[in-house]
């Protein structure tokens, strides 16, 4: 770690050398590195948590374009190790912005979810992980995404009230109006019905009025930082209201 150099912005290299792979030490020295960031993604660095999560589907056999993005992680976390989260009193309402890219691992074409769930102007908790089925189109996939967002909203919500008796007011911000649509109304159609009924835990709680909706700009959407690899402004500008 010392004698990496710093940087300023993380990002996902393009494929160069995919069939180039690592000898054994490096592989071992690989799946160090990612646990150790996984651990620091986790718990104070939710900034990384794609990159990381990206990185860790690769432990198995990487090869040395995996090494230079897991070093390229490194360098952006010795250039800015100042950074974590900070809370404020006041705001006591649970905000979480979840969001989702589409189709976006070229293996498996697989989406990413990602949500983070804000309280006392800060994030506790958050969530970077490629969706277990296939989605068939952004809407699914964003829907799916808000779906995983609402049961930590309301297990969150239940863990407060069960520590300090208070009930918190819970709202959920998304990007996508056509899901948004879909999470409200309950409406299966020829582009819908497939979606596994366990997603429609979400238009349940909707219903009982235990969370409210919103949508959310796609400019403003925190939780894109969680999803895919953004570019470097695009980035700043989310990492700003996790980490400072």
């Amino acid at each position: 770690m010392n004698n990496v150099r710093e940087s300023s912005y993380p990002c996902i290299l393009v494929e160069q050398h995919p069939s180039v792979k690592v000898d054994k030490k490096m592989h071992e020295d690989y799946r160090e590195m990612v646990g150790s960031l996984l651990y620091l993604s986790n718990k104070t660095r939710p900034d990384i948590s794609f990159h990381v999560g990206y990185c860790s589907r690769h432990q198995n056999s990487p090869n040395v374009n995996d090494l230079n993005n897991v070093k390229n992680i490194l360098r952006f976390i010795k250039g800015s190790k100042e950074k974590g989260i900070h809370y404020s009193k006041g705001d006591k309402i649970l905000r979480g912005f979840c969001d989702s890219d589409f189709a976006g691992d070229p293996d498996t074409r697989r989406s990413t979810s990602g949500f983070v769930i804000w309280m006392n102007g800060g994030p506790v908790a958050w969530s970077s992980r490629k969706q277990s089925v296939v989605a068939l189109s952004s809407t699914e996939a964003e829907y799916i995404a808000a779906a995983e967002c609402c049961k930590e909203l309301l297990y969150i919500r239940d863990l407060v009230k069960e520590i300090t008796n208070e009930n918190l007011d819970i709202e959920m911000r998304v990007d996508n109006q056509s899901a948004i649509w879909l999470m409200k109304k309950g409406i299966m159609n020829k582009r819908s019905k497939h979606i596994d009924v366990k997603y429609y835990y979400l238009k349940e709680k909707i219903d009982e009025n235990r969370i409210e909706v919103k949508y959310c700009p796609t400019g403003s959407q925190a939780a894109d930082i969680l999803t895919k690899s953004l570019p470097r402004i695009k980035f700043e500008s989310c990492q700003k209201k996790l980490v400072s």
